[in-house]
């Protein structure tokens, strides 16, 4: 294969139902970057229900793309054409898209991800959490409610601890808002400690997962997770974890609710063993309508239906990295945010 590239072909697999993908603003900017790059780019949008009929069409593709929901469909892409070596997911996490064995075990496959696209809105998600607790929301909500004034003391976030578990993109965001602007400390942690990292200049203390014990545990006001769902993390944050954290500490969870005994956490938070907990992600999801996590006092547990990277400029974001990808491969074959499957993000 020759680069830089003089045609480009992809298809984006989509559930017609479910999708907020538009795809006439995808079009109109790759025919702005067709221009730009001397390249011309085709993009095929395919409805999940179509593909046989539509893949029918098509000669030729470089890449298919696609959020979970349509993951399970690109094993009949990559059947239909056999050179085709590159399976590109529309968000950060990779689950849906390894549980497919024809892209998990096919290491001729790069899979990339958006790993990192939204790490502005998950930072801002991330200080509204612990503002939540630090500034009494809940309580004044209630007194609103009630038509009571009530004058409660807040807590300043200056000074306060940090713990980040997963110290990635997205934490190096939260890192730097967190100790740029509000004067935290912060710790990190990461798979395997070594020089190289990013962002460490924003972290006050930083370990690898072998020194994730109690005495690290222990430090921090609010302990933040953005782990992916990997055999590792699985059922990591447990009644033995929720128990080595200080009992006016707050638990966040925005990587995987995969990564949390649910139970656990609900009885920690019922019997004060932890101040309290913000959950964006859940175990299931959309969850019961008679899920004990919503019987949890929202004085002591916020949740926000995994939508804390849901801004307005979510699809911008998501678009914006996979142009980069695209013009970057069509130049020179290379590829930012490949996913390491044997890792599993």
């Amino acid at each position: 294969m020759s680069f830089p590239k003089k045609e480009f072909f992809f298809a984006f697999i989509y559930d017609k139902a479910t999708n907020y993908f538009p795809f006439d603003k995808l079009s109109s900017t790759l025919n702005s970057v067709s221009e730009e790059i001397k390249c011309k780019i085709t993009p095929y949008y395919i409805d999940q229900n179509e593909i046989e009929s539509k893949l029918n069409e098509i000669k030729e593709l470089d890449m298919v793309t696609s959020d979970p929901k349509s993951a399970s469909f690109i094993p009949k892409v990559l059947s239909h054409f056999k050179n085709l070596k590159w399976v590109h997911s529309m968000f950060a996490g990779v689950d849906k898209f390894l549980s497919q064995k024809e892209i998990s075990e096919n290491n001729e496959i790069t899979l990339t991800n958006a790993r990192g696209a939204f790490a502005g809105p998950l930072a801002e998600y991330t200080i509204l959490a612990m503002l939540y607790f630090n500034y009494n929301v809940p309580t004044y909500s209630d007194c609103q409610n009630n038509h009571k004034w009530t004058k409660l003391t807040n807590t300043m976030l200056e000074k306060r601890t940090l713990l980040i578990i997963g110290y990635g993109r997205n934490g190096l965001a939260i890192a730097k808002r967190a100790k740029c602007g509000f004067n935290m400390k912060v710790i990190g942690i990461v798979r395997q400690l070594r020089e190289s990292i990013e962002g460490k200049e924003f972290t006050d203390e930083l370990y690898g997962f072998d020194k994730l014990d109690k005495d690290v545990i222990g430090k921090a006001d609010f302990i933040l997770t953005t782990l992916p769902e990997t055999k590792e993390s699985r059922g990591l944050f447990n009644k033995k974890f929720f128990e080595s954290m200080k009992k006016d500490a707050v638990f966040i969870n925005i990587g995987r609710g995969s990564a949390v005994v649910e139970q656990d956490l609900i009885d920690a938070l019922n019997n004060n063993v932890i101040r309290g907990a913000v959950l964006d992600v859940c175990q299931h999801e959309p969850l019961d309508k008679n899920d004990n996590l919503y019987d949890v006092p929202k004085s002591k547990l916020f949740i926000t239906n995994h939508s804390g990277d849901f801004t307005t400029d979510y699809i911008d974001q998501a678009y914006e990295l996979l142009i980069q990808n695209i013009k970057s491969y069509i130049k020179d074959g290379k590829l930012a945010t490949v996913v390491r499957k044997e890792l599993g993000y």
